[in-house]
């Protein structure tokens, strides 16, 4: 099962169809879509972020951007944003949990 297979398990949440968009942009998108809406794996990554963090609108637009990084392949372009290689894996490590 590939990456963007694995992302849109049970959820109606619209992939990204627009490849020229950054992690940035797709996750000010996320920002505006019902938490309940977004991919179980966006959703699982954030309550793992916001639980050793807290939850602020930053916090919720890390996530995200993460998201839209390591599981949609979208590129970042603020240095404030790309995921660092340990939470690249960490994430990696939630979709391992995912069910099939």
């Amino acid at each position: 099962m590939t990456i963007e297979e694995k992302a849109a398990i049970k959820t109606d949440f619209v992939p990204v169809g627009d490849r020229s968009m950054t992690a940035e942009e797709r996750g000010m998108e996320m920002m505006h879509v019902p938490i309940g809406k977004l991919p179980a794996l966006a959703q699982a990554y954030m309550r793992d972020l916001c639980g050793r963090v807290g939850m602020c609108m930053e916090v919720l637009l890390t996530a995200w951007t993460t998201y839209a990084q390591v599981a949609e392949g979208l590129p970042c372009t603020d240095d404030l944003y790309i995921t660092p290689p340990d939470e690249r894996a960490r994430f990696m490590a939630l979709m391992d949990k995912e069910p099939k």
